[in-house]
């Protein structure tokens, strides 16, 4: 039962705290952050469902896009890579315009995902997304 309360009274206080800042809580159904998990070479989306999983847990806040733009598809230039992965970020994002209040779109990439990420940033239709900070990280 204290545990139970406790969590009840983290809730209570996490919204006054937003209450204070002036910004309405968002309904629980919608995310503020966006996270894009970009595979390395000859890799897949499954390959990163366990930092999915994981981040998950650190960002109860956040959709995750398991990008698959570019499975079987690498050994093309990195800018065509780059261009598939805006491509489906942009689609990602549109896609899901009712569940999305885009803050923050944040980036982890592997290997080569990190080229192509960094490519991608550079194109009009992520580039036009400056208003959004972005984080890149590439471990």
């Amino acid at each position: 039962a204290t545990h139970a309360a406790h969590a009840a009274h983290a809730a209570q206080a996490a919204q006054a705290a937003q209450a204070a800042q002036g910004a309405p809580p968002p309904p629980s159904d919608v995310y503020t952050d966006l996270v894009v998990l970009v595979h390395g070479y000859s890799g897949s989306a499954y390959d990163v469902r366990l930092l999915r999983s994981y981040l998950q847990l650190q960002l109860p806040r956040a959709a995750f896009l398991l990008s698959c733009a570019n499975e079987q598809l690498v050994n093309e230039p990195i800018e065509r890579m780059a261009e598939r992965l805006a491509q489906e970020v942009e689609g990602f994002i549109a896609g899901n315009g009712r569940r999305l209040r885009l803050q923050r779109l944040s980036f982890v990439a592997f290997s080569i995902g990190a080229l192509v990420l960094r490519a991608a940033l550079r194109l009009p239709s992520l580039r036009r997304r400056g208003r959004a900070p972005h984080t890149a990280r590439t471990p």
